[in-house]
Formats: structure tokens, sequence, C-alpha cells
């Protein structure tokens, strides 16, 4: 139960950490379009 314990708690923070990033690139993208769009307006 232990270990169980540990392992799910390295697997959150993993996780959390990944999520963060894939939000951090997807707003990147999202600032690349809008100034692209902006561009062609």
């Amino acid at each position: 139960m232990r270990l169980n314990d540990a392992v799910h708690a390295v697997t959150g923070e993993v996780f959390r950490d990944g999520w963060s990033r894939v939000r951090g690139s997807m707003q990147g993208l999202h600032v690349a379009k809008q100034t692209q769009l902006a561009r062609a307006a």
C-alpha cells in the first residue's frame, strides 16, 4: 500500500508538470496565431 501511494504521488507530479508544459505550449501557439491574423488583416 505504501509503495502504491509513492507511485501515485510521483505520477501525479509528473502529470502536473507535463500538463503545465502542454498548456504553456498551447498558449504560445494561440498567441502566434493571433499575431499572424493581425499581420494579415
